[in-house]
C-alpha cells in the first residue's frame, strides 16, 4: 500500500505495556531496558503465531492487530502463559474489536483508542477485552470472563462494556482501578439519593412528639418512648440485573448510602445487618 493510501477495516487490536515501567526505569535504566527488550522479543513472536501483524512498539507498549478476536484472545493468554513465573516482567493487556485507520503505516482510529484505555484498566499481568471481544469468545470452554460493567472511558465518547479474561480459575475480581471507575460513575447518584433519603427522614420525624414514659394514649394505654431525633434504617439492595457479576455494586451501593447518612451527627444510622 503506497505511503499516502489510506485503508480502513475491521480488525482486533491488542495493546500491551509493562507494569511499573517509570518507576522500573527511575530505579535502574539498565534493567528497565532489559525488561522491555524481553517483552518485545516475547510478544511479537506470539503475535506472528496466531496470525496478528506487529504494528508498532511505542515506549514499553506494544500495538497488534489480528484477523478475529479469538486470535488475539488467544495471543494474550499465551502471553500470560509465557511470563506467569517471570517476575520481572508483568503486563497490563488490552483487546478491543473495531475499525482501524491504515495510513502511511501507522495504525489510528477509535477502536486504537478504546483498547489502549482497556488495556490500562488490567490488573497486573491481567487481561481486560470490551463487550464485542467477549461475544466474539464467550463460548469458549477454555476461557472465563467476569464482568467490570460498562467504563467510562478517557476521550471515548460512550461507556464501554469491558471483561477482566483468563484460564478458567484464574480471573479474580475486579480489578481495583477499574472498580474504581466503576463507582465513580455512581458516586454522583448515590449522594443525591442519600440526601433524598435525608431529606424526606427530617421532613417526616424531625417534628414528631415524643412521647414521654408513662404518657397515656388514645386508649388510655400506657406508651413507650421513642428515642429523641430522626433515625433510619438503610436495607440491603436487590441485585435485579440477573448478573450474579453485579452483587458487589448492589453491596456498595448500600455502604455508600450508609456512609452518606452516618456524616449528619444528628441522625441516627441503623446499619443493614
Amino acid at each position: 500500500m503506497p505511503p499516502e493510501a489510506t485503508e480502513r477495516r475491521l480488525a482486533a487490536i491488542m495493546f500491551t505495556d509493562i507494569v511499573g515501567y517509570t518507576t522500573l526505569m527511575a530505579e535502574s535504566e539498565a534493567k528497565g531496558l532489559r525488561v522491555r527488550t524481553r517483552h518485545r522479543q516475547v510478544v511479537r513472536p506470539l503475535v506472528e503465531r496466531y496470525h496478528g501483524e506487529w504494528v508498532e512498539s511505542p515506549g514499553d507498549q506494544t500495538l497488534s492487530t489480528f484477523p478475529s478476536a479469538l486470535d488475539a484472545v488467544k495471543c494474550a493468554l499465551a502471553i500470560q502463559e509465557q511470563l506467569k513465573d517471570d517476575a520481572d516482567l508483568k503486563l497490563h493487556l488490552g483487546i478491543h474489536s473495531g475499525d482501524i485507520v491504515l495510513q502511511g503505516g501507522e495504525v489510528s482510529g477509535d477502536g486504537v483508542n478504546v483498547a489502549s484505555r482497556i488495556c490500562a484498566l488490567s490488573q497486573d499481568g491481567g487481561l481486560c477485552v470490551s463487550g464485542e471481544v467477549y461475544q466474539s469468545v464467550r463460548n469458549q470452554p477454555d476461557v472465563e470472563a467476569r464482568s467490570l460493567g460498562e467504563q467510562e472511558l478517557k476521550n471515548v465518547g460512550r461507556p464501554v462494556a469491558v471483561y477482566a479474561l483468563g484460564r478458567p480459575g484464574t480471573v479474580a475480581g475486579p480489578p481495583r482501578a477499574a472498580r474504581s471507575r466503576f463507582w465513580n460513575r455512581g458516586r454522583s447518584v448515590v449522594a443525591a439519593l442519600a440526601l433524598a433519603v435525608v431529606a424526606l427522614v427530617v421532613w417526616r420525624i424531625w417534628d414528631r412528639v415524643v412521647i414521654p414514659p408513662g404518657s397515656a394514649g388514645a386508649e388510655g394505654d400506657t406508651m413507650l418512648a421513642l428515642p429523641r431525633g430522626p433515625g433510619i434504617a438503610v436495607l440491603p439492595f436487590t441485585n435485579m440485573s440477573g448478573d450474579p457479576e453485579q452483587e458487589f455494586f448492589a453491596d456498595g451501593l448500600t455502604e455508600d448510602i450508609l456512609t452518606g447518612l452516618s456524616r449528619f451527627s444528628e441522625l441516627r444510622v441503623i446499619g443493614r445487618n
